[in-house]
């Protein structure tokens, strides 16, 4: 097995997690601090045995989308030790936001003072990847224009056209 390169291991499981490819993930520019942050609040060796584990299912399902995603779900997302950090890194991609961990998963691998709910930074924020889930801006953070937020995110105009209230629904206008 090759050498576990950690912002490699983080950003390999982190495409499975948020559904976004590991060009987006690195596009935000948050790829190192966000692992920081993990590394920080978790200790180096539970992440070292969850890269150890992401490298592992890559190893033997690189290329299989569906097979990667359902051995991640088997040995991460279900996993006592594990489920919870998965969580908070998609938290952390989506929201900007470290969520303090369960205190039961810190009473079995250990407290840690900074493991606080918080805001990663203000450079997180506008790089969260909730916009552009949403397809819209992260208000007073990224310029659009004037009178963005006027307008409908891309994609709502057709989705708008085919959702009528129930009440009008057989009626014709």
């Amino acid at each position: 097995m090759e050498p576990i390169q950690p912002l490699e291991e983080f950003l390999n499981l982190s495409v499975v997690l948020t559904g976004f490819n590991k060009v987006e993930l690195q596009a935000t520019g948050m790829g190192r601090d966000y692992l920081n942050l993990l590394i920080e609040m978790a200790g180096d060796t539970l992440c070292f045995e969850l890269w150890a584990e992401t490298q592992s299912i890559y190893a033997k399902h690189a290329g299989h989308r569906v097979r990667l995603e359902r051995e991640v779900q088997k040995r991460i997302l279900t996993s006592v030790k594990y489920a919870p950090l998965a969580r908070n890194i998609i938290l952390l991609w989506y929201n900007a936001i470290w969520y303090q961990l369960p205190p039961g998963w810190t009473t079995q691998h250990g407290a840690n003072a900074l493991d606080q709910d918080h805001v990663v930074s203000a450079k997180a924020y506008p790089e969260a990847l909730i916009w552009q889930a949403i397809g819209a801006h992260p208000p007073a953070a990224k310029p659009q224009g004037f009178g963005a937020w006027a307008l409908p995110p891309a994609g709502a105009e057709g989705a708008a056209k085919g959702a009528r209230p129930k009440a009008a629904r057989g009626r014709k206008a």
